[in-house]
């Protein structure tokens, strides 16, 4: 549901102005990872080279968060969601930043591996979401999917999941919990499996989400037509039954608004620089967790947040996205994260402008 910064953003969106904040912004904490997880980005031992970003144990200043956070507050931002290129439980003042947000009066959620320390639970406990990255509920895979580690990690997640589940139910409802299961060559076998056990367990949302680093041995990924035609066709089962439609996932959205179970085409335009922002490593401001380092709007090391979201170049990422998604110059678009947000706010800015043209003395809303 809109609420009147929403519709600040859409107006905006539709007239090419800024008239309200982003609604969410993305920290990226940390390089520190306790997984190696085969499928990331950052870590992954199947890596032909590692990332230069990762080859430093690197982490943002808590005094150059706080002070973004001050800017968020001022500018009404809605939510903030803390990640990481690696584990953000491994934040040094991970603890201290999370009271420093509640303090602000503003949302906060989590990305994390599930493997946190039980002396952060109480911390964890006071955020509003969780997603958790959990891309198999077999413990010798998950040993090599994920930990890559002799330790029985894969409890240690269970025993979380567990503690959250049971917690929030003294809490009405928070944190709301969210498995987000990266699908891939090795466990899209798992699927009736992961919707069975999110059902059973209660979990409030499962996000199935492909694997798309280009950079790793592409075995892994679901670039084999026939393996893209099973994993179809397994959803085209489940899709038939009750327990695909008790279960709250992307996929049944996706099924539901555009009679599949992944989005293919990238989306007709970019709207995500009216409305997010990330914050990466170094500090950059970036619309985009896939490409941060093409689509560069400023640094808070050198400039206030504030000033970056209001500034020319921020304007030039947006126009670009929205008038030609930045000349079709990056595969990543067709793995857009916000693919259903972009598609609906970009009929709700035809709907604005067609109804400014039709009565351009009336209201947008």
């Amino acid at each position: 549901m809109m609420d009147a910064y929403d519709k600040l953003r859409l107006i905006g969106s539709a007239k090419n102005r800024v008239l309200a904040g982003p609604r969410k912004v993305v920290f990226l904490l940390t390089n520190i990872c306790n997984f190696k997880c085969a499928y990331c980005w950052h870590h992954s031992p199947l890596l032909k080279t590692r990332p230069p970003y990762v080859r430093k144990k690197t982490e943002l200043p808590f005094e150059a968060v706080k002070k973004v956070i001050d800017d968020c507050h001022s500018l009404n931002v809605r939510h903030i969601q803390l990640a990481a290129r690696g584990e953000t439980t491994l934040y040094s003042r991970f603890s201290d930043l999370v009271d420093y947000i509640c303090h602000k009066g503003l949302t906060v959620a989590l990305l994390t591996n599930g493997a946190f320390k039980r002396s952060l639970l109480s911390t964890i406990l006071k955020v509003d979401a969780v997603d958790i990255n959990l891309s198999t509920l077999n413990p010798d895979h998950f040993k090599t999917l994920q930990s890559h580690s002799s330790a029985d990690i894969f409890d240690t997640v269970q025993t979380n999941i567990r503690l959250l589940l049971k917690a929030r139910k003294k809490k009405g409802g928070k944190p709301r919990l969210t498995i987000v299961y990266v699908l891939t060559s090795q466990n899209y076998l798992e699927l009736p499996e992961i919707f069975a056990w999110a059902h059973r367990t209660g979990i409030d949302y499962l996000f199935i989400k492909k694997m798309i680093c280009d950079d790793l041995d592409p075995y892994l990924a679901l670039n084999d037509r026939r393996l893209q035609r099973k994993v179809r066709g397994m959803l085209s089962a489940l899709s038939k039954t009750r327990l695909f439609r008790n279960v709250r996932s992307n996929v049944l959205d996706n099924y539901n608004a555009l009679g599949e179970f992944f989005e293919n085409p990238p989306p007709p335009a970019c709207y995500t620089a009216w409305h997010y922002s990330f914050i990466t490593l170094k500090g950059d401001v970036t619309p985009c967790a896939l490409i941060p380092d093409h689509l560069i709007a400023g640094n808070i090391f050198k400039k206030p947040y504030k000033d970056i979201w209001y500034s020319k170049q921020f304007m030039k990422i947006r126009l670009a996205g929205k008038y030609n998604l930045f000349g079709h110059r990056f595969k990543a678009c067709r793995q857009c994260l916000h693919y259903q947000f972009n598609l609906s706010t970009h009929e709700h800015v035809r709907r604005l402008n067609e109804t400014e043209t039709a009565n351009p003395q009336g209201k947008c809303l």
